[in-house]
C-alpha cells in the first residue's frame, strides 16, 4: 500500500479529521485540503489551501494537487465537496 496517497477535501471538519486519524494509523500517505489554513489536521497530515467549493477554481485547485501530490484517491468529508467534485 506505500503508493497509496489519499486526498481527504474539507480536512478540518470532524469527519475528515476521523478519516485522516484511520487512515495514518494504516501507514496510508494522506494529503489534506480545505479553505482554511488554521486547520486542526495540520497535526496529523500535510494541508493544502484550496479555494471554497462554490469558487470557480475549486476544481482546479484539486486536480493540481492530484498532480503535486500523485493521488490515487479522494475522500470528501461533507457535502458542499461531494458536489463540488
Amino acid at each position: 500500500m506505500s503508493n497509496i496517497c489519499v486526498l481527504v477535501a474539507g480536512s478540518a471538519n470532524v469527519t475528515g479529521m476521523n478519516v485522516i486519524r484511520a487512515l495514518i494509523s494504516e501507514n496510508i500517505k494522506v494529503i489534506g485540503c480545505d479553505f482554511n489554513n488554521l486547520n486542526p489536521a495540520n497535526k496529523f497530515c500535510k494541508n493544502e489551501v484550496v479555494p471554497l467549493c462554490s469558487n470557480d477554481q475549486y476544481f482546479f485547485s484539486i486536480l493540481n494537487l492530484i498532480v503535486k501530490h500523485k493521488i490515487t484517491h479522494i475522500v470528501a468529508s461533507n457535502d458542499h465537496d461531494v458536489r463540488a467534485l
